[in-house]
């Protein structure tokens, strides 16, 4: 009985080593760790299998083994981290020490093996086989396992890490995907992973098949079949890192893809974090510009953009009609690369980027055109924005009217709200370390003719990232009236928001 004891003590030791040398970080080179993983895993486990038929060749490979073990504690010292290598070290060294002086004695004092020999001619040993089985069942739920491992934020302040780098590609693994199944509960009431189907990549995602990943986390029974935006990175296991499972990053903006709108929309701007890269010559007047890029923006043979300073028409009321609706704030061009920020009049003022790529043909083919938050002062101001998912990418306007037909009937045009959402619960609002209430959110959105709104955005921030990812969701499931052949409004919403 004490014999099998033992025995499902080296299985069991085996099993944790492999799941937490397996499934975390060690903070050593690929190959040592993957070598201490299947060594330190593997030994404990194959020797207390070993000993069940041969008590006396387990207790040589143990005891050989174990003395090791002593060469990598520098490496644990250095290394340490969660835990990991110190602990799955010790555990390793104990779980061969004890079990082989066990062994060692039970043979000098001819115990009776726990499994008889027996001869079987031409036959290959059952008990190999089983063996054999019982060893790659304990590796593999020692791999599983390491999923249960719990895993902790980092404390601090996480606020303002831009998704992009300098160079507009993405710092870490980045996609979206349903949940279709959660582990279970085991770490206050959370599961610490789940199983999901990648939906749309941006950056880092190979193709598994079928587009299964594990993800680490936090995770409720409640989260099936949600979507999510899940910013990560790949496993850093010895064993782990051969499977698709992502890590969650210090700091991530993995969300629900309610709250991912800002980070979507600065994976979106990567392109044109990229388009300005480098150098650009200023141009503060509209004579300066490329006559390609400046026939974009003509108007019935009117001037289409204005001189900074200069007068332009800035709201929705015309009291000179030969005046442009847009107005430069400043641009840039550098080889056939040229950008254009301005501001568009209108019902609501509005802050614009456009960027140009200036073909050999002679014209401008638009590469990118979005809204910003206010009127930038620098070309690096441009690139934060973008970076940081401040300035958004304009819709594609081809699918509703965005100009009115014919004579405008304020009437009939004039956007009515038909429908707001209803919500049963009060939202809860987390104020993160550093937040601080300002004002209320404004939220800047286009009234399609159909009624349903497009392209909201965050205007002006409340100071709070929960209450102005609330205000652009309340935004986006208003219902206006139909208004066919009025055109596209673009509108402003003050959300007001009661605290009491």
């Amino acid at each position: 009985m004490v014999g099998w004891c033992v025995v499902l003590l080296g299985i069991l030791s085996g099993m944790v080593v492999i799941a937490v040398l397996g499934g975390t970080f060690v903070g050593v080179h690929a190959w040592l760790a993957i070598f201490a993983a299947t060594v330190m895993g593997g030994v404990p486990i194959a020797t207390s299998l070993i000993a069940i038929r041969n008590p006396r060749k387990a207790s040589r490979i143990d005891l050989w083994v174990a003395p090791v073990m002593l060469l990598f504690v520098p490496v644990w010292f250095s290394f340490w981290a969660v835990g990991g290598l110190l602990a799955a070290g010790t555990l390793f060294f104990g779980a061969l020490v004890i079990p082989g002086f066990f062994w060692l004695l039970t043979s000098r004092h001819n115990w009776p093996l726990l499994v008889e020999r027996r001869a079987h001619p031409g036959r290959f040993p059952l008990t190999v086989v089983l063996g054999s089985g019982v060893f790659c069942v304990s590796v593999l739920i020692g791999r599983l396992s390491s999923l249960f491992l719990p895993w902790w934020a980092p404390v601090g302040d996480c606020g303002g890490r831009p998704l992009l780098t300098e160079q507009g590609v993405p710092a870490n693994i980045d996609f979206t995907a349903k949940v279709v199944f959660v582990g279970p509960l085991s770490f206050h009431g959370f599961s610490l992973w789940s199983v999901a189907r990648v939906d749309e990549r941006f950056a880092g995602v190979a193709s598994w098949v079928p587009n299964l990943i594990f993800l680490r986390g936090h995770f409720r029974q409640a989260d099936r079949f949600e979507r999510y935006f899940v910013e990560g990175r790949r496993s850093d296991g010895a064993i782990t890192r051969f499977l698709p499972i992502i890590e969650p990053v210090d700091c991530g903006r993995t969300a629900h893809i309610a709250d991912a709108a800002v980070a979507i929309r600065a994976l979106h701007n990567g392109s044109a974090v990229q388009f300005l890269q480098g150098t650009f010559s200023l141009i503060t007047d509209v004579g300066s510009l490329p006559a390609t890029v400046l026939r974009t923006f003509s108007q019935e043979g009117i001037s289409g953009i204005a001189n900074p300073g200069k007068a332009f028409r800035a709201t929705d009321v015309i009291y000179d009609s030969s005046l442009p609706s847009r107005r430069l704030i400043f641009g840039g061009c550098s080889g056939d690369r040229c950008f254009v920020h301005y501001e568009q009049g209108g019902i609501g003022l509005s802050d614009v980027l456009a960027l140009f790529s200036l073909t050999s043909d002679g014209k401008a083919q638009v590469i990118w055109q979005g809204y910003c938050p206010g009127a930038a002062n620098t070309t690096d101001d441009l690139r934060g924005w973008l970076r940081n998912g401040r300035c958004s990418q304009s819709i594609d306007v081809a699918l509703d009217n965005p100009k009115p037909d014919g004579k405008y009937d304020i009437q009939k045009c004039t956007p009515k709200v038909m429908s707001r959402a209803e919500h049963g619960e009060s939202p809860q609002f987390h104020f993160r370390k550093g937040e601080k209430y300002l004002h209320s959110p404004v939220v800047a959105c286009e009234i399609l003719e159909s009624g349903e709104i497009a392209h909201a955005f965050l205007k002006r921030s409340s100071g709070v990232a929960d209450l102005d990812n609330y205000a652009v969701r309340w935004v986006q499931q208003l219902r206006y009236n139909k208004r066919p052949g009025c055109g596209v409004v673009e509108s402003e919403v003050d959300v007001n928001i009661d605290f009491n």
